[in-house]
């Protein structure tokens, strides 16, 4: 028997209320629909990159994202999961650091809405730490960074977030994408991936919902 799920999403922000239906699936073939906004217009090269490797990142829990635009909703698609990720700042390569104050040090390069103790499915990345963070090392600058690079930074971003709302954990692992920081040469390395212990904490969680769930 397969429950209908839905729910209500009030975005303040966005003075948005997106409609979202979910259903029971099996497990085997779990869908995460991802709903994404941005700020400013970004780089659609970079954005592709980021899509490509978030995904690859997720699959190894056997999670296939289908990603959608937030602002585009309409409550009328069901899927196993839901996450909303709001993009910060200009998701582009900009020639100059960006001129917050604020280094990648300081700040998270993304964050996961925590509310009475409990991990909720939004969150953000701030896409001008992440693009100062891929280049606050030498040997980065002197490759000059491309936009499909500051793709994957970003899609290591997202799914390291991904992965707290999916296990609705706070607590960061000491290697791989959920550890707490990630350096330009994790990014640059093709070995930078979940850990088994990560893995396996997905795909454990892929029986529970995202949203708390309601039946109809």
């Amino acid at each position: 028997m397969t429950l209908s799920i839905q729910f209500l999403i009030y975005l303040t922000p966005l003075a948005l209320a997106a409609t979202i239906v979910l259903a029971e699936t099996s497990q085997n073939d779990s869908v995460l629909a991802v709903f994404v906004d941005f700020d400013r217009p970004p780089y659609e090269g970079a954005v592709v990159h980021m899509k490509k490797e978030a995904a690859r990142l997720m699959k190894a829990a056997d999670v296939r994202i289908e990603w959608r635009a937030l602002k585009e909703a309409q409550g009328r698609e069901r899927f196993d999961h839901v996450a909303v990720i709001r993009f910060r700042g200009s998701c582009r390569m900009e020639p100059l650091r960006s001129e917050t104050g604020t280094s990648s040090q300081d700040a998270g390069l993304g964050a996961t809405e925590v509310e009475d103790g409990k991990v909720l499915p939004f969150g953000d990345v701030n896409c001008d730490l992440v693009r100062d963070h891929l280049t606050s090392d030498e040997f980065t600058l002197k490759l000059h960074p491309m936009h499909w690079e500051y793709g994957r930074a970003l899609g290591y971003v997202v799914a390291h977030e991904l992965y707290h709302m999916l296990t609705r954990k706070t607590a960061h692992d000491s290697d791989g994408v959920s550890k707490a920081s990630h350096t330009p040469a994790d990014w640059r390395s093709p070995s930078f991936r979940f850990d088994s212990g990560a893995s396996r904490a997905l795909q454990e969680s892929l029986q529970h919902s995202l949203l708390p769930s309601r039946s109809r």
